[in-house]
């Protein structure tokens, strides 16, 4: 179960297409997300709410919903405001954890910056191949959001070239009630698993190419049993890329 049945219950605000959080009053435009205080950019770059399905139920603690139009906010309030916070992470094992740390908010997303969103999803997945040969059901949701991207890169997006610059499926109902052909939507399909098998294929190869990175961050883990952002980067021995802010949510735990 995830959090948006439980976000539109809440006085003052209501979700859209059964996923997007804005505030009662305030369009799509107008209202903004934070998680445990950070600027969260949304999935889709033509919207700037954030989708509450991302976010499985039990991982949240609490929803605070902010209508204002006071300036004692920071300069891009937009006059609506959701923040959510999450539970701390568990302190015994668990089957993995994916960090990211964008270095900025982002309303524009190309077909790099996709591509490297699906790799990195996809991370966890090809890590237990490369480590232990085995594939487990704990990539589940990251299996969910690379077909999310992927099928809105190509059916949504214009960035397949098989495709064309077409938009091939709308948000929401049948895409043959649009007029869409059987043979499009084969390519559609076609084209997403292209993309994807790719970038599994280079999370891999990341991987493979990084192994003692890996593993000196697997070392830090058992001895520490947790890692903020810093302490992973200094794990592996890489140089925090200079100008980005840290990233106040990002940990890792064993």
């Amino acid at each position: 179960m995830t959090i948006a049945i439980t976000y539109e219950l809440r006085a003052g605000t209501s979700i859209a297409e059964g996923k997007y959080a804005t505030v009662r009053g305030l369009s799509d435009r107008y209202t903004g997300t934070t998680l445990n205080g950070v600027r969260v950019p949304s999935a889709d770059p033509r919207r700037r709410a954030v989708q509450m399905d991302l976010f499985p139920t039990g991982t949240v603690d609490s929803i605070t919903v902010t209508k204002t139009f006071m300036p004692n906010l920071s300069g891009d309030f937009t006059g609506g405001g959701v923040d959510i916070k999450t539970k701390g992470i568990p302190e015994g094992p668990v089957l993995g954890v994916t960090l990211s740390t964008p270095d900025a908010d982002r309303y524009g997303f190309d077909r790099e910056y996709l591509r490297g969103r699906i790799i990195g999803a996809l991370g966890g997945m090809a890590a237990e191949e490369e480590v232990f040969n085995v594939v487990t059901t704990g990539s589940e949701s990251d299996l969910e959001t690379v077909s999310r991207i992927a099928r809105s890169m190509v059916g949504r997006w214009g960035m397949s070239e098989k495709v064309g610059r077409l938009s091939v499926l709308p948000a929401e109902g049948d895409p043959r009630m649009a007029g869409i052909s059987d043979a499009l939507l084969d390519a559609v399909d076609e084209e997403v698993r292209r993309i994807t098998d790719e970038c599994y294929a280079e999370a891999r190869r990341l991987l493979r190419d990084n192994r003692g990175k890996l593993d000196a961050i697997v070392v830090q883990l058992l001895a520490r049993e947790s890692l903020d952002e810093s302490e992973v980067y200094a794990a592996a021995g890489i140089a925090r890329p200079a100008g980005q802010p840290p990233t106040k949510a990002a940990n890792l735990s064993r």
